[in-house]
């Protein structure tokens, strides 16, 4: 039997279309690129980008800074958020918790009360 079989890329990756003009003739391909969320080398081999890192598309992969963590399948910065006993703005650098306070991770600190107190990176 005939007919046409059409083929979809696979998971966490995208086809583009690429025209390249010559002189004298005209040159299309097609090939795979991961998209944001998933890393490898394209061409059906995209995977999701894993915890503690971020991944932009293509083969990009990014690990979170120091004492944050991001979930798996992340594709910015953004995604990697402060661990508890640290604070700072996600995807930036995290800083231990100040002494009487408390972190509970991310960009929030808060104090103690005035009758408890809190070693430093609490």
């Amino acid at each position: 039997q005939g007919g046409s079989s059409s083929r979809m890329p696979p998971p966490g990756s995208a086809l583009l279309l690429v025209l390249c003009v010559a002189s004298t003739s005209l040159h299309v391909a097609l090939a795979q690129e991961c998209l944001p969320g998933f890393t490898g080398t394209g061409g059906g081999d995209c995977s999701p980008c894993p915890i503690d890192s971020f991944c932009t598309g293509g083969a990009n992969k990014t690990a979170c800074n120091a004492s944050s963590s991001s979930p798996t399948q992340s594709s910015t910065a953004g995604a990697c958020v402060c661990n508890a006993g640290f604070m700072g703005a996600n995807g930036g650098t995290c800083s231990p918790c100040a002494a009487n306070s408390y972190c509970p991770g991310g960009t929030v600190e808060t104090s103690c009360n005035a009758a408890s107190s809190s070693p430093t990176q609490s």
